[in-house]
């Protein structure tokens, strides 16, 4: 199975159980890289996997993506 490099906005927002806007708020603080390509945004799985990371390493729980 191919490893994606990107994904969308809604794509991530369902991996983080989380809404759409809360994405675009990360986006804007830099949580995660992302890049625009034509009207999409998409999301950098590597960035996104350390974001959730990070958010594991500081509450002590596991969440895997």
């Amino acid at each position: 199975m191919e490893q994606r490099i990107f994904i969308t906005v809604t794509e991530t927002a369902k991996r983080l159980s989380c809404g759409i806007t809360l994405i675009y708020e990360q986006i804007n603080k830099g949580c995660y890289r992302s890049v625009k390509l034509g009207k999409k945004r998409l999301i950098d799985v590597e960035s996104l996997n350390r974001f959730a990371a990070s958010l594991q390493d500081e509450s002590g729980k596991g969440m895997q993506l």
